[in-house]
């Protein structure tokens, strides 16, 4: 789905993807969870998803976004690329 913000630029928006919200947006919604709010008055109050808000309370806290740690090509060549580089005063030749 396509949406455009007003500023002339469409945007794509995907309602599916992983909303990162705040450690206070996290905090405030276990806060009104415990005042015995539902997910999707909290929603409406911090203006996210009713998932967001159940996701999030389903943590229990405020996390980082995990991000998946991959092998890259150059991985175990350090010390040789750090030589290289030394030998030829950082000049790519």
């Amino acid at each position: 789905m396509m949406r455009n913000d007003g500023q002339g630029s469409p945007r794509w928006h995907d309602p599916r993807r992983t909303e990162m919200k705040a450690p206070d947006d996290v905090s405030a919604m276990v806060r009104l969870k415990a005042l015995g709010w539902g997910a999707k008055r909290i929603a409406a109050e911090l203006g996210c998803s009713k998932n967001t808000v159940k996701r999030w309370l389903r943590y229990g806290d405020w996390r980082p976004c995990a991000t998946p740690s991959r092998s890259k090509k150059l991985d175990g060549l350090a010390d040789w690329l750090a030589e290289r580089f030394r030998r030829h005063a950082g000049n790519a030749t």
